[in-house]
């Protein structure tokens, strides 16, 4: 995840209306929004917004959803995409889920809902970090040289075998 703890999301639409609505809908509910036109602009600006997640329209010229996603899959394997569209069906959700959506809403997404969705993805993502976090090697250096320390070491070197 980035540095900062600000949730940030990568907001992905051809509409200038439609992101501009999404935008004052997640500034207001906490979130640090960066926006693209398109795909390629996305994929351009991916490194220096470091998003938590990506919410990505499926119908926009040139590159569309499904194959962004894909794209920002390959650069970045945990970046939960919640795909956006305006026509919206139970077989386009379940195709974009089997491709490896986050979650799918159609236009326009409930204000309430989209936040929702897009704080669980938040939530996903953060587990996910975490997760790998914990399994780093630990530093196994034991601090201390008191005899109760070197019990321990002791207590260590019989129970480790």
């Amino acid at each position: 995840m980035t540095k900062n703890d600000q949730r940030t999301v990568l907001v992905v639409d051809d509409e200038p209306g439609h992101r501009l609505m999404v935008r004052a809908v997640l500034e207001d509910v906490g979130w640090k929004v960066a926006e693209a036109p398109n795909g390629e602009k996305a994929l351009a600006m991916l490194d220096a917004v470091q998003p938590h997640v990506a919410l990505v329209d499926m119908k926009m010229p040139g590159m569309d959803g499904v194959t962004l996603m894909r794209e920002l899959h390959a650069r970045t394997p945990d970046l939960p995409v919640v795909l956006l569209t305006a026509f919206g069906s139970v077989g386009s959700a379940v195709e974009a889920m089997k491709q490896g959506a986050f979650n799918y809403l159609t236009k326009p997404a409930d204000n309430d809902e989209l936040a929702a969705v897009l704080e669980k993805s938040y939530e996903y993502r953060r587990l996910i970090d975490e997760n790998a976090r914990l399994r780093l090697p630990q530093d196994e250096a034991i601090v201390g040289g008191s005899a109760n320390i070197a019990r321990v070491r002791e207590l260590i070197d019989l129970a480790g075998p």
